[in-house]
């Protein structure tokens, strides 16, 4: 039997992990705001902390509000996924939004996965250091992409 859990602080708040690593009650929110004229055009309470299924409600309670499209967006990559790229097109909304292997890349420094350059004729990686990184073997991981 697996034990309840009861959030004597905030019953409304649902456990969420921080940037430090902790677990605690938390609120997910997402705020949309028109820089031009530096309003809040939406704020939004989430069910869940999962920022990619808030990004079109956000949008479509900024336009609510404002009683109109917006010509560009901005987010961050958390925001990033095929389904809501797709989404955008329909909603005909253009956006400017990294994807998060973009900033994975930003953070990773020198070692980025942009730094290494591939070798056709070769067949290998050569990196930063101007090191050689030889082909070895392959395989297809759990949702079926190819990876070395």
């Amino acid at each position: 039997m697996k034990e309840s859990e009861i959030n004597i602080t905030d019953n409304d708040a649902h456990k969420m992990q921080q940037r430090n690593g902790e677990i605690n009650p938390s609120y997910s929110t997402t705020i949309a705001v028109d820089t031009r004229n530096d309003i809040i055009t939406s704020f939004q309470v989430n069910e869940k902390d999962n920022d990619e299924a808030a990004l079109i409600p956000a949008i479509q309670g900024s336009r609510e509000n404002t009683g109109r499209a917006h010509d560009v967006t901005t987010h961050d990559s958390g925001f990033y996924s095929i389904r809501n790229l797709e989404k955008l097109h329909f909603l005909n909304q253009f956006a400017l939004m990294p994807d998060k292997r973009f900033e994975a890349d930003m953070n990773a420094g020198e070692f980025a996965r942009v730094n290494f350059k591939y070798d056709k004729e070769k067949n290998c990686y050569i990196c930063p250091m101007s090191k050689t990184l030889e082909y070895t073997s392959s395989f297809h991981d759990k949702n079926g992409r190819l990876r070395f």
